[in-house]
């Protein structure tokens, strides 16, 4: 129960919980209002939401999301939205992403470029294998052998090699 019109974030955010429970692609248009929300966790919410409705009309505020939130955390529900949603078009700002200064939005970049199974993901994930971070790197290399299933021989080979190289570099 709600007891003051300071509680009303806590509504909204339910209530784009609840959008995004129903996967309503009629949601989106609301669902992309409230990511201009003043509270952050609402604007969270409605990136979760969107992903999981997963249309494409949500595209293009995921991105501008990825791309100008000053906020990691809604870059990382942003990044996993768009994997969700597999749009090719998010290749490039996901690409962009793997060298954001939060290891946490690099690592969910990568996750959503190896679900997208776009081919020019391939070079941005080969460079991020140098990444510092652990789970980036293990994200990484999950998303290229993800993508390595539907790529051409020589494709694959190519992210072979550069993943032995990587494997050298280590020992």
């Amino acid at each position: 129960v709600f007891t003051n019109e300071g509680d009303a974030w806590a509504v909204r955010k339910a209530s784009v919980e609840a959008l995004g429970e129903i996967r309503d692609t009629r949601a989106v248009d609301s669902l992309v209002n409230t990511l201009g929300d003043q509270y952050a966790t609402v604007r969270e919410a409605s990136v979760l939401a969107l992903g999981k409705i997963g249309s494409n009309q949500a595209i293009l505020p995921l991105l501008e999301t990825l791309d100008t939130s000053s906020l990691w955390a809604l870059r990382v529900a942003a990044a996993n939205a768009l994997g969700t949603i597999r749009d090719r078009r998010a290749t490039p700002p996901l690409s962009r992403a793997l060298r954001d200064r939060y290891a946490a939005v690099r690592e969910a970049a990568a996750g959503a470029l190896g679900k997208l199974g776009d081919p020019d993901a391939v070079d941005p994930l080969i460079n991020a294998l140098d990444d510092p971070n652990g789970n980036v790197q293990e994200a990484v290399l999950h998303a290229l052998d993800t993508l390595s299933e539907d790529l051409p021989q020589q494709t694959y080979q190519r992210i072979q090699m550069a993943i032995n190289k990587r494997r050298r570099a280590l020992i």
